[in-house]
């Protein structure tokens, strides 16, 4: 396990080879993050981050959902929102609308009160409509 300082240089690195397009050494980066990390949140946010990258840059969703399945449970309120809410656009992206409804009710129903609740409810009316 790598301390939280390194970590952390490890969270800039990945940050600076995004920016330069290094995207082989970026993933790796990640990857390295979810191994060597301590703290789960470092983890689950690498994860997320993998995730993010699966589905915007290579337009992979069938990885991207499984990295957001990784952390939709995580610990950390602020990364199993942001994971379940993507996870759901993957679905509705794919036109799975019934996996997509599932995802986006659960959040609506158990995390009412934050603004992932109301993105949810955004996707819900579209579903709905469709």
């Amino acid at each position: 396990m790598k301390s939280k300082k390194d970590i952390e240089a490890l969270q800039r690195l990945q940050v600076e080879l995004y920016k330069q397009k290094k995207y082989e050494e970026y993933l790796k980066t990640l990857k390295e993050i979810v191994d060597t990390a301590s703290d789960s949140d470092d983890s689950d946010f690498a994860k997320f981050e993998i995730g993010k990258f699966y589905e915007i840059k290579e337009r992979n969703l069938e990885k991207a959902i499984e990295c957001y399945k990784e952390v939709a449970d995580s610990q950390h309120l602020e990364i199993l929102l942001l994971a379940r809410v993507s996870l759901g656009i993957c679905y509705y992206q794919k036109k799975d609308f019934p996996n997509a409804r599932q995802v986006f009710s659960e959040v609506v129903t158990k995390y009412p009160n934050t603004s992932s609740a109301s993105t949810s409810k955004g996707f819900l009316e579209i579903i709905d409509i469709k």
